[in-house]
């Protein structure tokens, strides 16, 4: 098993833009009514919101995978 970190790029931007949302929501639920929050998640973290802050030249977005073997990655974390 390793874990790298690495440059977002927009072909992971279907996959961050699910794992932010339940990060969020696994978050702040509790400090936020259903419906402010359903609000929220359906604006901040749409795939197509994620591409262009992945795409953004005046930002960065990095990942954190972890990888076993020759199979897939497990995203553990991002920052942006």
């Amino acid at each position: 098993m390793t874990t790298i970190i690495r440059a977002a790029t927009i072909a992971d931007a279907e996959r961050l833009s699910r794992f932010a949302a339940t990060t969020f929501r696994e978050t702040f639920a509790d400090e936020n009514s259903p419906d402010d929050m359903a609000r929220y998640l359906s604006e901040a973290f749409t795939a197509e919101r994620q591409a262009a802050e992945i795409m953004d030249p005046m930002g960065a977005v990095l990942l954190a995978e972890r990888r076993e073997g020759a199979g897939g990655a497990d995203l553990l974390g991002y920052v942006h």
